[in-house]
């Protein structure tokens, strides 16, 4: 199942907010290791609760549970990459401008005991992001990620053109920006079909 809300949307998305946020809490806290804030082991920050961002959010529709998420911030306002990502890179990228905005915490996660498929829950939320950005007239996405995931975006159909890579103190991180049109989603559409053809197949057999 599908969940698009902001932060002041929140409470009437409590429960899936809120796994949402301790989803996160593991992968970027004990998995990576990342200097984040976990509080009562959710991990939020001002971006979240100043800033009031736009969410998706895929759950799972057996029991409602956190698969994969990310955070939408306009560049016109206070963004990661102009401050906390800023000294990654030696070129300057600052981007401000109403017809991108930025995407973070993109977050991979399910603490269910049912198998699931990531790569179809990847597509669904790479899927709705398009589809939301694109009839909000959003001409791009920019973001941060680590050069490993670039496998990930080939397989939804939706890579992002590299702007600059990191200081190699900082590991193999790149800040990238992915096109938004009609070609595109259609491209992101077709690849999410594409992952699900073989599901169905199976259960069908």
């Amino acid at each position: 199942m599908l969940h698009i809300f902001s932060h002041s949307e929140a409470a009437n998305y409590e429960d899936i907010y809120n796994d949402m946020l301790r989803s996160r809490a593991y992968v970027f806290s004990d998995r990576l290791k990342w200097a984040v804030d976990v509080r009562d082991g959710k991990e939020f920050d001002n971006y979240d609760t100043i800033h009031d961002p736009l969410y998706i959010v895929v759950s799972n529709d057996e029991d409602q549970r956190h698969v994969a998420s990310l955070r939408l911030l306009p560049t016109t306002g206070p963004h990661m990459l102009n401050t906390e990502f800023s000294h990654f890179f030696s070129e300057d990228i600052c981007v401000q401008s109403p017809d991108i905005w930025e995407c973070t915490r993109l977050c991979l996660h399910y603490s269910g005991k049912r198998k699931i498929n990531a790569v179809l829950a990847i597509a669904e939320l790479a899927s709705a992001l398009c589809r939301l950005t694109y009839n909000s007239g959003i001409s791009q996405i920019i973001g941060v990620y680590n050069h490993s995931m670039k496998r990930l975006y080939s397989r939804i159909g939706w890579e992002p053109n590299t702007l600059a890579k990191s200081l190699p103190k900082y590991g193999n991180i790149e800040c990238g920006v992915w096109d938004i049109n009609n070609a595109v989603l259609q491209a992101v559409e077709s690849h999410k079909q594409s992952v699900l053809i073989p599901t169905n197949a199976r259960k069908v057999a």
